[in-house]
This record gives C-alpha cells, sequence and structure tokens, in this order.
C-alpha cells in the first residue's frame, strides 16, 4: 500500500494490537467481548507496516492493547516497528511480560505499567485480578536491567480516589521515573463498548462533589511536591465531571492531538484519537486522508465540535490551548504548514 500522503505531519502512533485482556477492569469492557480481536499478521505487514513507513520517521509509537503482551507475534512487530520508529512505548499490565522480555527489551523505550491502586486490596477491586505486587516487582526489575524509562498510569476512579498522592509515593519508592494521573474514558464506542457506556461503567468512574474536592486537595499536593517531569499530566479533574453533567462553561480548546497523532485498531482502521467517535478503514487511504482532513477542520473551526469533544478531555491536558489568540496562532501555523 502507498504511504498516506495527508497524514506526513504525524509523528505520533498509537497501535491497538490486540483486544484479548486477562486483566477485568471495572472501567473497561474488553474483558467482556466474547470475540476480542487481535491484529494478524497479514494486516500488520500489508497494511500497518507500509503505513508507517510512509510516515517515518515517526518520534514515537505506542504499543497498547488489551494487554499487548499476550499477542503471539508482539517481539516481530516490535522488531519491525523499531525500524521506523525513534522510541517504543509499551503499555501492560505485566501479565505477559515474562513470556516476551527477553525478546522485547532492547526495543522499548518506555514501560507504562497500569497500577490502579496504592496497595493490594484496591488493585484488586478496580483491576480485578491480584496481580499488584507482581506488576511492582516488574517495575523493579525493569528499573534495575534497562535504560528504559518507567512510568505508571493511575486511572481516578470511586474505589482509589483518595489514593493519589499514595500511588505516586510508593511508585515512586518502588523506582518509577514518572506517574501519569488519568481521568476515566467515557466514550460510547471505545474500551470494547458497542454505543453507549454501561452504567456501571459511569457509576465506577464519576466522583462526587465530595469526592472531586478530595482529588483536588491530592493534585494540590502532589503538583507542590514532584516536578513535572515526575507528574507530568496536571489534570483538573472537576473541569472533567462538570463537562460530563453539561455544566461546564465552553471554552473551545484547540488540540493538537489529531494533528500530530493517529491510532491504528487491530482491524487496521484509522481513528485520529482514541477518543473520539471516528474511524475509516486505512485500505481505503482517499477515506483515511479525507476523515483526518475533515476532523483537523472541526477542532480548528467548530466551537461546538471543540466544546463536545475536546473541553472535557483531560487525556492530553499538555496538548491544548484555549485562549483565543493561542487558538487563532495554532489555525494560522497549521494552515500554513498545510499550504506548503
Amino acid at each position: 500500500m502507498s504511504k498516506l500522503p495527508e497524514l506526513r505531519r504525524v509523528n505520533r502512533i498509537s497501535l491497538q494490537v490486540n483486544e484479548v485482556c486477562d486483566s477485568r477492569c471495572r472501567l473497561c469492557d474488553y474483558w467482556r467481548l466474547e470475540n476480542p480481536k487481535s491484529m494478524s499478521a497479514e494486516v500488520f505487514q500489508a497494511l500497518v507496516l507500509p503505513t508507517l513507513r510512509g510516515l517515518s520517521p515517526l518520534e514515537n509509537i505506542c504499543v497498547t492493547g488489551g494487554e499487548p503482551t499476550l499477542h503471539p507475534d508482539l517481539p516481530a512487530m516490535l522488531t519491525a516497528l523499531a525500524e521506523v520508529s525513534r522510541t517504543l512505548t509499551l503499555i501492560t499490565s505485566t501479565s505477559g511480560l515474562d513470556a516476551v522480555y527477553e525478546g522485547i527489551r532492547p526495543l522499548i523505550s518506555t514501560y507504562m505499567v497500569s497500577m490502579d491502586g496504592a496497595d493490594r486490596a484496591t488493585y484488586r477491586r478496580t483491576r480485578g485480578v491480584d496481580l499488584f505486587d507482581g506488576a511492582f516487582g516488574w517495575v523493579r526489575r525493569l528499573r534495575a536491567e534497562t535504560a528504559a524509562t518507567i512510568a505508571v498510569s493511575f486511572v481516578i476512579q470511586q474505589e482509589n480516589f483518595d489514593q493519589l498522592e499514595a500511588v505516586a509515593e510508593r511508585s515512586f519508592a518502588e523506582g518509577a521515573h514518572c506517574v501519569f494521573l488519568r481521568v476515566p474514558s467515557l466514550t460510547d464506542d471505545g474500551f470494547g463498548r458497542d454505543g453507549v457506556v454501561p452504567l456501571r461503567t459511569e457509576r465506577a468512574g464519576v466522583l462526587t462533589d465530595g469526592q472531586i474536592a478530595v482529588v483536588t486537595r491530592q493534585l494540590a499536593a502532589i503538583a507542590g511536591k514532584y516536578t513535572r517531569e515526575q507528574i507530568p499530566n496536571v489534570l483538573d479533574y472537576g473541569r472533567f465531571v462538570r463537562n460530563l453533567r453539561g455544566e461546564q462553561p465552553a471554552v473551545g480548546l484547540t488540540c493538537d492531538v489529531p494533528f500530530t497523532s493517529m491510532v491504528i485498531d487491530p482491524q487496521g482502521h484509522y481513528l485520529p484519537c482514541f477518543y473520539l467517535p471516528f474511524r475509516a478503514d486505512l485500505r481505503d487511504p482517499q477515506a483515511a486522508t479525507g476523515l483526518q482532513r475533515e476532523i483537523q477542520l472541526s477542532v480548528l473551526e467548530d466551537p461546538g465540535f471543540r466544546a463536545r469533544h475536546c473541553d472535557g478531555c483531560q487525556q492530553y491536558v499538555d496538548r491544548k490551548w484555549e485562549s483565543r489568540e493561542l487558538n487563532a496562532e495554532f489555525h494560522r501555523q497549521t494552515l500554513s504548514a498545510a499550504a506548503s
């Protein structure tokens, strides 16, 4: 397949190699799927790799799932991906890491370890499995045996909203370089959902006003204690919830993700962002580039689109601008780059 010329400005890829997962997270439904998908060798070799080669050199490819370490071809995939990207990130619970570790060890620049509890009991409640000790064991081992950046990912929810400071302290004590504090994804078609967010997921993920106050106090304490390198995403959980309720005044945030990134799912579909409900088949380059152009124009020119999809998003807080001046400057630079 030929490269996608209109995607030439993209330098970050999220590659979802499977939906198969052996965790049972309260905020995710991949594990409930009867027939979870995995990227086939044919899709990877005939569709994904040619697309990525057309975009090379890339800054980063983030390999995710499901649980990507359960994909039988992961070492071979990562070997091929390392040829087109300067860095590789692996998001993992570590459940299948032992089986692939020696094959992928020289390839990974960043390990992102999913850790939604500061203690074993909370981890078991949020993730449905007893992997707390094993996951932190891998954090220690990876720090000792590799030169990679070791990151911990913590999704704020009902079961753990009072543990932000504790998980940061424990993670750094175990050897993590940084901790990402995240809001849950409550999109209708993401993470194994089919057009609706289950009520159980919403109840598990959305906090009360009192709980939000607890989170806000912890975030302030964390910001005063750690550097931006240690806690890279200083989020606003209150804004996230107020947006869900329709109470957040529209700001019209401009986000650079659809301009610099793309997602590829196990079937070979292009998505402009993990958190936007739009996709196109990469087998049809015209449709994929057309969707990219449509989303970019919507982000630049449609305040309603930004209010619906971007204002409440706290997933990429370092890649958004909210002032009219910055929006206008970003718009000007984007159109200038497209024209050149």
